[in-house]
């Protein structure tokens, strides 16, 4: 089991000279630093959104939108809560993030992030259990909720239209279950136990495909580019910071992947990347919190121009 899991599980170059398709490593830039402990965020070309832990108080986490990098931000949660932020739909400004006051956790969406203050909770997916872990798209919110009593955890797909629930994974507290990310097509997650595994859920067939590795090492972060049916994730050793890179591949070819970035020694990459679909520069960037194991914090950086948009 990578040494960082046992850590996380309890809080849980310029565009045109490297791409994906080149098959060059493409450098990561930071795109928000410290010295606050950056984590989970996702962007939409116009807003950033992202999750804080303070430093003076730590474990005090907060949600965040900025629309320039986090150089001006706004906390979507509210005074008295803690917030962690689950996702930021790629054709509008709707957000969904998880909201925690003492035992209670529950959902909310935030239809304008450009004014926090306007939220609504999820209705359906929000229960007396620990709701979190929330993804969205135009047509589901992806999430998972804890059973105690069960010993389980559960991840769900939930349709925003018809209001149904698909249960897509259950698995005991003694293995990790990481929600990934949501469209319209597929979603992803993440499981560890010994090994960390990434796999893809066809929504439509409801056919589930486990990324396939190499030597047993551990996958993690998946991720679908719809627009060209191309998945991303980390591949890692087994310690923290060991051997970490950076991989994508067609769908319909997972079996033979491309690095497309590497990490040094003793830095490693949260449970959650995403992609930002850059109009204005006519790319695809990968967007993921750039961990440093010995420290146990991290800042947001990207991968810019692992494709091109059409």
């Amino acid at each position: 089991m990578r040494t960082r899991l046992l850590i996380t599980a309890t809080v849980l170059v310029a565009f045109g000279v490297a791409s994906a398709s080149a098959g060059v490593l493409i450098p990561p830039t930071l795109i928000l630093g410290g010295p606050e402990y950056q984590l989970y965020a996702n962007s939409n070309g116009t807003y950033l959104g992202w999750t804080q832990n303070s430093t003076g108080r730590p474990r005090a986490f907060h949600a965040y939108v900025s629309i320039d990098s986090g150089q001006t931000k706004n906390r979507i949660n509210p005074p008295g809560t803690q917030g962690w932020f689950g996702d930021i739909d790629n054709d509008s400004n709707e957000a969904v993030y998880q909201q925690t006051d003492g035992a209670v956790s529950d959902l909310y969406v935030v239809p304008d992030v450009s004014d926090p203050s306007v939220q609504t909770g999820l209705a359906v997916p929000n229960t007396t259990k620990w709701e979190w872990q929330p993804r969205l798209s135009d047509e589901y919110v992806m999430f998972a909720r804890e059973y105690p009593r069960l010993d389980a955890n559960r991840l769900f797909l939930y349709d925003r239209d018809t209001q149904g629930l698909t249960l897509l994974r259950e698995l005991s507290f003694r293995h990790s279950l990481f929600a990934g990310d949501v469209g319209s097509l597929y979603a992803t997650w993440t499981t560890c136990r010994r090994t960390c595994a990434a796999w893809i859920y066809t929504i439509d067939t409801q056919e589930l495909t486990r990324i396939p590795t190499v030597n047993g090492k551990h996958q993690y972060a998946p991720v679908v580019d719809e627009v060209h049916g191309t998945a991303y994730w980390v591949r890692s050793g087994d310690t923290c910071g060991q051997n970490v890179g950076i991989w994508t591949a067609p769908l319909d070819s997972l079996s033979t992947p491309t690095r497309i970035g590497a990490l040094p020694r003793g830095i490693d990459t949260e449970w959650k990347a995403s992609l930002e679909y850059d109009t204005v520069n006519g790319r695809i960037d990968f967007i993921f919190p750039r961990y440093n194991c010995r420290r146990g914090d991290a800042n947001i950086y990207e991968l810019q121009g692992v494709d091109t948009l059409p």
